[in-house]
């Protein structure tokens, strides 16, 4: 496949979507060539369980994909969502190489290292990225890149995604089961960030939430690099649940009634109080966890919901009301398409895929982006024939 072409996969609890993107020498965002979706099969909470049939959805929705595109697919760029991710942070130190003082990329790299290998056991998870928050060099803080800078030591504070290594296992098999090569693993929600969220958001601060089927995660970004990452076990489709059980309805016409609440009549004020009751659970775990980060009610940049949950009436005011921040719904911002169907909050995954796929592949991401990616694509290979 041609460099300035690549192919995103999102593997999400309610479906499967495949994007294909390219970017042409001279332009400055790439466009979308043709999009898939199938129904997600063996896939639990963000989670491959059956990788067969795992595989089964991901050649569905691959072959229309391909169908609209034109492209013949063999390698794609992959997420890894629900209850498998997670972070921590950590620190590092090193003495300056250098004679002179000068610190220099390997320094930089050495010190993240060396972060590292500070980290607690993490028993059955694998680092999938690698994100130094800010450095310090003797004892004064940087928060950009120190190479070139003078000093005798060097400091870092290193974000660190994890995610299960059964599950990354189980999501490479699937893949290579759907005759695909992986290009890479990408967390989802980093992904997405790269297609929703502005350079500026990420400098100010902001908490990107998606509220997902099966989980909602939150990732939140400050001076443009991500401070934390966190997965919670509940999402829109909890809410389907709750309708079902209220009315005592079938799933899927409490599916119907729940994305259709807007225009519902009679039953509109019951139906907004079970909505908000499950909506007002995913929005205090996120106020927790930005109070843990010391970033409650203290985002410039509010927050940006995305998923398929985005997609609920009024559910921005709400999550305005809730944490006291300002809020928006976000879709795919950074590529472009002739395809409406893809302004969706749903497809932002997909397409952030593709924009790290092309960003990777042109060499335009950052040492710390491609070393991350490089370690993971070496651990899932490792599982390969």
């Amino acid at each position: 496949m041609a460099k300035n072409i690549v192919v995103g996969i999102d593997i999400g609890t309610s479906s499967v979507k495949a994007m294909v993107a390219e970017k042409e020498k001279g332009e400055e965002t790439p466009r979308v060539l043709g999009f898939g979706f199938a129904l997600s099969q063996g896939i639990r909470r963000g989670c491959v369980v059956d990788t067969d049939d795992a595989a089964e959805a991901i050649t569905a929705a691959l072959k229309d994909a391909e169908k609209a595109s034109g492209i013949s697919a063999r390698n794609a760029y992959v997420s890894l969502c629900g209850m498998s991710l997670g972070s921590v942070r950590q620190k590092g130190m090193v003495m300056v190489s250098r004679a002179d003082s000068e610190i220099t990329e390997h320094d930089v790299r050495r010190a993240v290292e060396m972060s590292q290998t500070q980290l607690p056991s993490l028993a059955n998870k694998s680092i999938v990225h690698t994100d130094p928050l800010y450095f310090v060099v003797d004892h004064d803080a940087v928060s950009h890149d120190p190479v070139g800078l003078v000093g005798g030591k060097l400091e870092v504070e290193t974000l660190f995604t994890t995610g299960s290594a059964q599950y990354m296992q189980n999501l490479v098999k699937s893949m290579e089961a759907a005759g695909i090569a992986v290009d890479d693993i990408v967390a989802a929600p980093f992904a997405e960030s790269m297609s929703v969220l502005s350079k500026r958001q990420k400098e100010v601060g902001v908490a990107l939430i998606n509220i997902g089927a099966g989980t909602t995660s939150i990732i939140v970004y400050e001076e443009g690099v991500p401070l934390s990452l966190e997965v919670f076990p509940v999402g829109s489709e909890h809410i389907t649940r709750d309708i079902a059980i209220g009315f005592q309805l079938p799933m899927d016409a409490a599916e119907a009634m729940k994305c259709n609440a807007a225009s519902e009549s009679g039953n509109k004020t019951r139906l907004a109080n079970i909505i908000e009751a499950r909506l007002s659970d995913i929005f205090e775990l996120a106020d927790k966890h930005l109070k843990k980060m010391g970033r409650q009610k203290l985002l410039p940049a509010g927050v940006v919901i995305t998923g398929g949950g985005a997609n609920l009436a009024d559910v921005a005011e709400f999550a305005k009301k809730e944490l006291k921040l300002p809020a928006e719904v976000g879709m795919a911002q950074n590529i472009q398409s002739t395809y409406s169907k893809i302004q969706d909050p749903r497809w932002s995954v997909a397409a952030g895929l593709c924009l790290y796929g092309l960003e990777k592949e042109a060499g335009y991401g950052s040492y710390f982006m491609k070393g991350a990616g490089g370690s993971v694509a070496r651990w899932f290979r490792s599982f390969l024939p």
